[in-house]
């Protein structure tokens, strides 16, 4: 396929046939194609210079390079024609930097798995993958390969040939993966406790692409040395390397130089952009319509979860080693509570010093009391947000709520109506978000349930669980957690009122055995758990009552319809509950209930979620 020309964020071929161009030309055309005040800098550029050896003074070249000091962290600018150059330059920079020092034994440059910093030697040997070396001979030596936001593994790595980290604030090649901007502030201090230098890669993430002229600004920290390219040029070849004096002060007259680099029309075009990029109101905008977009694609996700299964930057996909890791330790941290007192520390005090943020859209009772006791507990300190006392989506964006809190804390619980909500808040957060409850799923209430079954009859897996009532969020959640379990799971309820059916598809093709059976008799036949939750859903109004009441009717867990469960079967309701609606008082104070057990163990297990957050 060719194109003839193009516009906007259109491609059109000769035949007339429209393209949008999604790629950008690979993060290349910021300001789209044939954008009218782009075409006239360089057309006016055009007429009167386009070469002049760097001999001599370039006008546009310095115009160009004073507006870049002026808006960023650098004291120097050194033009190039593309991110690979960009690259090189950078890493001959931090090497002669050290050999100037009398340090010339600091040639290792710590880089991450899935990075990706151009194909000339320097850059793949930076990268390091096997995709962009393999037939190319003897690598450029002096590069150390870590896994991508390890910390410790940074620190551990460290020692006295160490010449700089080199790593891109968002991975592009690799993935669309987001550096937490705690992350980032890590590395600045890691490189400052150990007098090393921060270069960071902007070359697909700069100029303005995430709603800040450059990604690091996110985080509040300054690098050494910046690598960039692409935007700068909006589609004519333009790179740079920006630099502290400090960093650049190896690189004196003739240790580098390029015959194009920073040439009258590259810099007229690279002027232009800076000038309507790098405004208020043209970043502000960037951020509004991400947001828009980050919209659109949860909505497919939801609408279509067999294909899409996630946005990059949304957080971490657990694994089910993960989640049993999880339980164990819940169960750890409940038997080592024996004997102390509710406002006891736990003897590590594991979140000593870090401030959780607790929003609540929705209000509650058991998560606010289980998390706010369960940080105490742990020496955290807590914030609780709720209802007039924040603007969650109202006048400030999500997206801009999820950047401002990530600056004062350490960790956020939202308890919110929309999935959408609590996906677009760990989109833009720089630190992990835990699901409190919306009205897709409760995450944090099934794990709870878990922990119990297993503290009180081992192993989940394999077992019976029958779920009774309305295939709401709760459902949901069992749906998801049969999968990670190996787990049986029956839906028993009305016809009018069972799960999403893309909810069952999806756990029966990832190897779930999950059912409907609308005969609860049936249904919970040698049942090994019985799980119910209110008939009220979180989204129903309270007219709607009676007519939901006169449907769930027959799937009240009593004591006649237990009875056909397994003689040692656990009851659970994730509480609050209406007594003798959804189940009798009769079987929730009985022998099979173990509702107590299972409220008190959302402290646990949300003690234990909270500090696999910390920790990865």
């Amino acid at each position: 396929m060719a194109f003839e020309r193009g516009e906007g964020s259109w491609l059109f071929t000769k035949n007339g046939d429209g393209y949008l161009d999604m790629g950008a030309g690979i993060a290349v055309n910021a300001l789209g194609h044939s954008n009218s005040e782009l075409v006239e800098a360089l057309t006016s550029q055009a007429n009167k210079l386009w070469h002049v050896s760097n001999l001599y003074e370039i006008p546009e070249q310095q115009r160009l390079a004073e507006l870049m000091v002026d808006t960023t962290f650098a004291d120097n600018v050194f033009f190039t024609n593309s991110g690979t150059e960009s690259c090189e330059l950078a890493v001959k920079m931090v090497r002669k930097f050290w050999y100037e020092k009398g340090q010339g034994e600091r040639v290792e440059i710590i880089t991450f798995d899935g990075s990706f910093h151009g194909r000339s030697s320097a850059g793949i040997a930076a990268a390091g993958s096997e995709k962009l070396t393999k037939g190319f001979g003897p690598m450029l030596p002096g590069f150390v390969h870590l896994p991508w936001s390890n910390h410790d593994a940074i620190e551990a790595a460290i020692n006295e040939k160490t010449a700089a980290i080199l790593i891109e604030p968002i991975q592009g090649e690799g993935g669309i993966r987001l550096l937490p901007d705690q992350c980032l502030k890590g590395l600045r201090d890691l490189c400052d406790k150990h007098d090393i230098l921060l270069v960071v890669d902007e070359v697909q993430c700069g100029i303005g692409r995430t709603g800040r002229l450059f990604a690091h600004e996110w985080s509040g920290i300054e690098p050494d040395i910046a690598m960039v390219a692409k935007g700068i040029g909006g589609g004519f070849p333009l790179g740079a390397v920006l630099a502290k004096t400090r960093a650049a002060s190896g690189m004196t007259a003739g240790t580098h130089g390029s015959t194009y680099g920073g040439n009258p029309l590259a810099c007229s075009v690279g002027i232009k952009v800076l000038e309507i990029v790098n405004t208020p109101e043209f970043l502000n905008s960037v951020t509004e319509k991400s947001g828009l977009i980050t919209q659109g694609l949860l909505g497919l996700i939801d609408k279509y979860p067999d294909i899409f299964e996630e946005i990059r930057g949304t957080g971490l996909m657990i694994e089910s080693s993960d989640l049993k890791k999880i339980i164990q330790t819940a169960l750890e941290l409940k038997k080592s509570r024996s004997g102390l007192t509710k406002g006891a520390f736990d003897s590590d005090r594991a979140l000593d010093g870090h401030i959780v943020a607790l929003i609540f859209e929705k209000p509650s009772t058991r998560t606010r009391v289980s998390f706010d006791v369960g940080v105490r507990q742990m020496g955290g300190q807590t914030i609780v947000l709720s209802g007039n006392d924040m603007q969650l989506g109202h006048g400030e964006t999500i997206a801009d709520t999820a950047r401002v809190l990530s600056r004062y804390v350490d960790l956020i619980m939202l308890r919110t109506y929309e999935e959408a909500t609590l996906h677009e808040m760990a989109q833009f957060a720089g630190v992990p978000v835990i699901n409190g409850l919306t009205n897709f799923s409760h995450p944090c209430q099934i794990m709870a349930d878990i922990m119990t079954y297993e503290e009180h009859r081992g192993s989940i897996k394999g077992k019976k669980v029958v779920w009774s009532g309305d295939g709401n969020n709760v459902f949901n959640s069992f749906a998801q957690a049969a999968e990670k379990f190996d787990f049986n799971l029956t839906f028993t309820g009305p016809e009018t009122l069972k799960p999403d059916i893309k909810v069952i598809e999806r756990a029966q093709q990832n190897g779930t055995k999950i059912s409907i059976e609308h005969n609860p008799t049936l249904a919970i036949k040698d049942a090994d758990l019985v799980v119910t939750d209110t008939w009220i859903s979180m989204h129903d109004l309270q007219s709607a009552r009676e007519r939901r009441h006169n449907q769930l009717r027959p799937y009240q867990v009593n004591k006649e319809l237990l009875s056909h469960a397994k003689s040692n079967a656990l009851f659970m309701h994730c509480l609050p509950a209406h007594r003798d609606e959804e189940a009798t008082s009769e079987v929730m104070d009985g022998k099979h209930s173990v509702i107590f057990d299972e409220a008190e163990n959302r402290l646990h297990i949300q003690k234990a979620i909270m500090r696999w957050c910390l920790e990865k």
